[in-house]
């Protein structure tokens, strides 16, 4: 089975945020309280902004954006909870769309400081609460797998190994001693054809063979 949070088959690297971020930005009075985290599925992220509309139950406005998935699958959503239309949770998101972020939330908390700001002035300031939440909560760059696993004669243990440890992509996860040696394998899906191609002719069996699916 995939290790890809939304089991997509595209091998391509993608990135997501390290961790939580938290930033404060302030203009005019208005706070703008910034929270970035990654997530796994949209009621994920609906229910951590519910959390934080709890949270902050005194905030003026709870905006956000997020986008989960890859390619076809992704899942983009922003909010301006009351906001003039497109000023908050539209920069929030664009953020995360310009950076190439998936599987991350962005939520802006809003205390109005008295000062009206303006559509522009509105959009700038969410921009850029969203921004330094991300800033604080780092990005990494992520490289979708598949399990995997391989049976082979102990006599071929130490070969199979050698040739594994030539490849970046290749974990071994655990490792199963009884009649023959099973190795449960993570492989980056950009490697797995070619990994495949190599123990095959290891082995001397066909590719479709190398590998049991776990």
């Amino acid at each position: 089975m995939s290790n890809d949070t939304n089991q997509n088959e595209n091998p391509e690297p993608y990135k997501v945020v390290a961790g939580f971020g938290e930033a404060e930005y302030v203009v005019e009075r208005s706070r703008f309280i910034g929270r970035a985290l990654p997530v796994e599925s949209e009621d994920e992220a609906l229910a951590y902004v519910d959390e934080v509309k709890e949270e902050h139950y005194d905030a003026r406005h709870v905006c956000y954006g997020f986008r989960i998935g890859r390619g076809s699958q992704t899942i983009d959503r922003c909010n301006d909870d009351g906001e003039p239309a497109r000023t908050a949770g539209l920069p929030i998101w664009q953020i995360l769309e310009g950076r190439e972020i998936t599987d991350t939330l962005v939520v802006v908390i809003r205390y109005f400081g008295g000062i009206k700001l303006g559509m522009g002035g509105l959009a700038r300031a969410y921009r850029e609460a969203a921004r330094q939440a991300l800033d604080e909560a780092g990005v990494e760059q992520r490289f979708p797998s598949v399990d995997v696993s391989l049976s082979v004669p102990y006599a071929m243990h130490g070969k199979v190994e050698h040739l594994l440890d030539q490849f970046e992509g290749v974990r071994e996860r655990d490792t199963d001693f009884t009649a023959d040696v099973t190795l449960h394998l993570s492989i980056y899906r950009r490697d797995l054809g070619k990994v495949t191609k190599r123990l095959a002719a290891l082995l001397q069996c066909e590719p479709g063979e190398v590998f049991d699916q776990s």
